[in-house]
């Protein structure tokens, strides 16, 4: 009888949060600063791992057939179809410069 309006004004309200960091310099002489605003949120880059992956994946496997052609003795492999990022070297162009330096 007695609580029910004080629960209902106290439930309605909205607290504040507390702030422990104004709390903090209360005493002290550090100036309280306000955060900065964002002036423009990151762009979100667009992850393309699988494609990384299924590329490395293909590298090592030509790697494989060229390591075990070069210890048989037979002719190499051909290389693998290129990758769609092409900032990645595939590794049979660096095996034909490790053949060509050695």
């Amino acid at each position: 009888e007695r609580h029910g309006p004080i629960c209902t004004k106290l439930f309605n309200k909205k607290r504040k949060p507390f702030d422990s960091l104004k709390q903090r310099l209360q005493g002290t002489d550090i100036p309280l600063v306000g955060k900065a605003p964002n002036s423009k949120p990151q762009p979100v880059r667009k992850s393309n791992w699988r494609q990384q992956h299924e590329d490395f994946i293909n590298a090592i496997r030509s790697a494989k057939l060229c390591t075990l052609a070069i210890k048989e003795g037979r002719p190499l492999p051909p290389p693998p179809p290129p990758s769609i990022n092409p900032g990645v070297w595939p590794v049979w162009f660096a095996f034909d410069i490790l053949l060509l330096n050695s």
